[in-house]
């Protein structure tokens, strides 16, 4: 992703996203026109670069066929330090995490898994906010406790236990 944007003043090819989405959905990028691609991709790392990340992803999230898991994974592997990825099995992972209001994150529907079944990008992407504050929490505690993790490894454990929790 580093090199693509470097080659690409700032967006991300078509050929990069088709490797991040064949490595997580095993098929191309959803959205197929390369110069609108280029463009969005500039303007969601712009935000990015900003630390703007509901417009980063809100801006993803305009690219037809693109869904919050895979827009996060395209921000989430940019930085795997500071971002993550969002999709149904981390989602799964968190549904008893809740305070008086309810739950803290909401669980994007999967291919083969129920969900919240929200269409406003605008939410999701305060969504994706609230997921990334939330495990930064829990990795802040556990490198408190002596582990030494990036938000993504604490989003892999979630995944892993999202997977066990619906028995997929």
């Amino acid at each position: 992703i580093i090199l693509s944007r470097i080659n690409n003043h700032g967006g991300v090819d078509l050929e990069t996203l088709d490797k991040l989405i064949k490595w997580g959905f095993n098929r191309q990028f959803p959205y197929r026109e390369a110069d609108k691609v280029m463009e969005v991709t500039r303007d969601a790392f712009s935000f990015l670069d900003q630390r703007n990340l509901i417009d980063a992803t809100k801006a993803l999230l305009r690219l037809p066929g693109v869904g919050i898991s895979r827009a996060s994974k395209v921000l989430g592997l940019f930085d795997q330090e500071n971002l993550c990825i969002y999709d149904s099995r981390v989602g799964q992972a968190l549904t008893d995490l809740t305070d008086e209001n309810g739950r803290i994150v909401l669980c994007p529907p999967g291919q083969n898994r129920p969900g919240d079944n929200i269409s406003n990008s605008e939410l999701w992407a305060e969504q994706y906010l609230r997921l990334i504050w939330t495990l930064e929490i829990i990795r802040d505690y556990l490198n408190e406790c002596g582990c030494t993790l990036r938000l993504a490894d604490v989003e892999m454990a979630l995944f892993i236990m999202g997977k066990e929790r619906n028995g997929a």
